[in-house]
């Protein structure tokens, strides 16, 4: 569990804040630099909702979230 939501750990990428990075691992969660089809979720900073890794990821079915939705929802 993350926060009060649960979240299938998977792969993450886009995650660079130490204490996210850490809880994702805790949680077995694995947090990499670039999508791949185990890509579960891309974590991104820009307010810009496209760009060709947002694309990608959507693409391959991946969860795409920019940065502090995703504190908001999972209770960073």
């Amino acid at each position: 569990r993350v926060g009060k939501n649960e979240v299938n750990m998977g792969l993450f990428t886009g995650c660079r804040e130490s204490v996210i990075v850490e809880r994702i691992e805790a949680l077995s969660g694995v947090v990499q630099s670039t999508l791949n089809k185990k890509t579960t979720h891309l974590v991104y900073k820009s307010k810009e909702k496209s760009s060709s890794k947002i694309n990608t990821a959507k693409e391959m079915n991946a969860r795409a979230i920019q940065l502090e939705d995703f504190k908001k929802e999972f209770g960073f």
